[in-house]
């Protein structure tokens, strides 16, 4: 499955950035994040979607 997506241009350079400072294709460094994402609990990927963060203060 291979589709193209276009990316806000701010956010495609920032991808680029990051590419190339980490020897890595924009499209790698996509897959990776959607995994790591994708393997984290659905309460921690929820929480981080919001912004909010799940650490007990105290």
């Amino acid at each position: 499955m291979s589709e193209e997506f276009s990316l806000p241009e701010d956010l495609l350079k920032k991808l680029e950035q990051m590419a190339e400072r980490y020897g890595e294709s924009p499209r790698d460094l996509v897959i990776a994040a959607v995994d790591h994402f994708t393997r984290i609990p659905e309460e921690q990927r929820k929480a981080v979607l919001k912004g909010t963060s799940l650490r007990r203060r105290g």
